[in-house]
């Protein structure tokens, strides 16, 4: 069975997918959006890293393969065994072979200028180390009436202005930078159904300890499936608790001394009670947003208090 797509010339960039059981619907999408880019994209090559899938992902990908037309860009598949994220992003940066790695949700579709974009600034600024942009919504279902817009982050959602963040759901990195960093934290980001992250907050701590300038680019755009599913308050409450814990997780590496988790574990307690008044007042003026965001916060800080506790925390990268 075909493994790539033959191409000749040496792509500037390598536009990562990585999946693990989204064979049926949400990947022949992602990879189209990636083989349809425009011609100003220059060269490039798309390389899928299967994450232990149970479906037909091989075969779908090597269909895809097949498919491909000799004039674009190379399409490759990769295998990493370890479950999670940061696993099979960390096997993306052993396997590419552009200077530059941008990493694309399998549920989601780039934008036609996205490799473009992305190429034209790090060709720009030979000092960038990473990039991101924003992320739109493709709804599934409508959006219910008691999510706050503060919350769609937890969709996997970013608007088009700068925070400050590097927002990991639509990023680019310099490989060498991020090589030299020793990749993703393989104890953070989504293994399975548990719902930690954290791998790419961990990544921009130490791009910035190591003084290496992040940007943001409000044309590097790509749109997110929603589905029905992530609007339940269930989904969103685990997600909150997952990131509680993946925020303990990246404070042990630097604060893993008694004296200091107790202090940080009291503090998410603290701002655990605030949370739950601030539920409850909101409750009682009939604010349903304010409640259900109350409600978010009140498990992300229990999450960080109950990781804290018992965590050991992230003992960085794994080699590259």
């Amino acid at each position: 069975m075909a493994s790539e797509a033959p191409s000749s010339v040496a792509p500037a960039v390598t536009a990562v997918i990585c999946t693990r059981n989204r064979a049926a619907r949400y990947l022949p999408r992602a990879v189209a959006s990636l083989l349809a880019q425009g011609d100003d994209a220059g060269a490039f090559e798309v390389l899928v890293v299967d994450n232990d899938s149970s479906d037909p992902t091989r075969r779908v990908v090597d269909d895809l393969i097949a498919a491909a037309p000799p004039t674009g860009p190379r399409l490759r598949y990769a295998f990493e065994p370890r479950v999670g994220l940061s696993h099979a992003r960390n096997r993306a940066l052993a396997e590419a072979r552009a200077p530059v790695v941008a990493y694309l949700d399998d549920d989601a579709v780039a934008d036609p200028g996205w490799v473009a974009v992305i190429a034209r600034r790090f060709a720009e600024d030979g000092a960038l180390a990473a990039l991101s942009g924003p992320v739109l919504p493709i709804w599934e279902a409508e959006p219910p009436a008691w999510l706050p817009d503060r919350l769609h982050g937890a969709l996997g959602l970013r608007a088009a202005v700068d925070d400050g963040r590097l927002f990991g759901g639509n990023a680019a990195y310099r490989a060498a930078t991020l090589r030299a960093l020793g990749g993703f934290a393989p104890e953070l980001g989504r293994r399975g159904e548990a719902l930690l992250q954290g791998e790419d907050d961990d990544v921009a701590a130490r791009l910035a300890a190591a003084g290496a300038p992040v940007a943001f680019e409000a044309a590097m755009l790509i749109r997110h499936h929603v589905p029905a599913a992530r609007l339940r308050r269930a989904y969103l409450l685990r997600w909150a608790l997952g990131s509680g814990r993946s925020q303990a997780r990246i404070r042990l590496a630097s604060d893993d001394t008694p004296a200091r988790r107790a202090r940080s574990a009291a503090g998410a307690l603290l701002r655990g009670e605030k949370a739950a008044l601030s539920g409850v007042l909101a409750l009682l003026r009939g604010d349903r947003p304010g409640a259900f965001g109350a409600a978010f916060d009140l498990a992300r800080e229990a999450g960080l208090a109950t990781e804290l506790a018992t965590g050991r925390g992230r003992s960085g990268g794994e080699p590259v």
